[in-house]
């Protein structure tokens, strides 16, 4: 079977010799520019029907499943710099309380040191 249709297409495709030769190949043929141009609308109307319509929603869809990805980023971002904000400002809270502490600790330990020697001196004076 292969063979046969090769063959028909071998014989439709070859110029006998005694034709003669048709010009060069920029001559217009009326015919199969008239043919192509049909076909080519009738292909581009079935495309434009069926196929592009498809690809435009596929388009679309994958622009606004993008477009989605970008505005959940953006609410990841500013949600990130809250929470950093926060974090900041409990880590500033914490510093702050562990000097009160500190200076806290320093005076009761200052006290604590003045009574002692108070006690002291009193312990040697009696």
């Amino acid at each position: 079977m292969p063979t046969f249709i090769f063959a028909l297409l071998l014989q439709t495709t070859t110029v006998p010799e005694d034709s003669p030769p048709s010009g060069d190949l920029l001559s217009l043929n009326g015919g199969l520019m008239f043919w192509t141009l049909v076909v080519f609308l009738i292909l581009f109307a079935i495309l434009g029907r069926i196929v592009f319509p498809k690809i435009t929603a596929a388009v679309e869809a994958r622009e606004k499943a993008l477009e989605e990805a970008i505005e959940g980023a953006k609410r990841d971002r500013e949600e990130a710099a809250r929470a950093l904000a926060d974090q900041l400002k409990g880590i500033e809270a914490a510093r702050l309380e562990a000097q009160k502490i500190i200076v806290e600790g320093r005076q009761t330990g200052e006290k604590l040191r003045a009574q002692m020697i108070e006690e002291t001196h009193q312990q040697q004076q009696q």
